[in-house]
């Protein structure tokens, strides 16, 4: 896992520039009370530049292992918005024009959504209600390495793009849910729920 106080966050690019500042929002993250809506922050931040209307940058690949540690400290709510988070950036990893996955970050990145699994299966066990339970099993879909079934989740971010861009969307974990539900229906079958 890239350490918080490493230069190398200075090279990695987020939607905004260098990343320089992800380390201190993952830090915020960590100890951050529950985010109340989707302009809450940090979350509002690490989702804008990170995981820009369907784009992820770099950094995202970095950060996520600091993502999915935090699950294990946080409550019910904050852990499916870190979660949600994880299996979106995934998701958006698989797009033709997201970046490569750093060689160097490739042995956590690919460790840490191993390490996903667990809180994703965890958290299905709970009652959750439809929507939750869409963004739950799209990223285990998205993490298990079913992140594009039929390409169809593609044009799904896309829809969600421009749904999103009209400010339709309440909160990022909504947002998720159909883009879940195609997953799950597509690929269902292999999750062996």
């Amino acid at each position: 896992m890239l350490d918080l106080s490493s230069e190398r966050w200075n090279d990695l690019r987020q939607a905004y520039g260098n990343a320089s500042d992800v380390p201190n929002l993952l830090c915020q993250l960590r100890t951050a009370p529950s985010a109340e809506g989707y302009q809450s922050e940090p979350w509002y931040w690490l989702w804008s530049a990170l995981c820009h209307q369907g784009d992820v940058y770099p950094a995202a690949y970095a950060a996520i292992p600091h993502i999915v540690a935090i699950t294990t400290t946080k409550g019910d709510r904050d852990r499916l918005e870190c979660l949600n988070f994880v299996g979106y950036a995934e998701a958006c990893r698989h797009h033709k024009r997201a970046p490569s996955l750093p060689p160097e970050l490739k042995a956590d990145y690919e460790a840490a959504l191993r390490d996903a699994v667990e809180p994703f299966m965890s958290a299905l066990k709970q009652e959750w209600g439809e929507e939750p339970t869409k963004v739950l099993l799209g990223g285990l879909a998205s993490v298990t390495g079913y992140p594009g079934s039929d390409k169809r989740l593609l044009i799904w971010i896309r829809v969600l793009n421009v749904w999103s861009a009209g400010a339709i969307f309440r909160e990022p974990v909504l947002m998720f849910g159909l883009v879940a539900q195609e997953i799950a229906s597509v690929r269902i079958e292999t999750l062996k729920l």
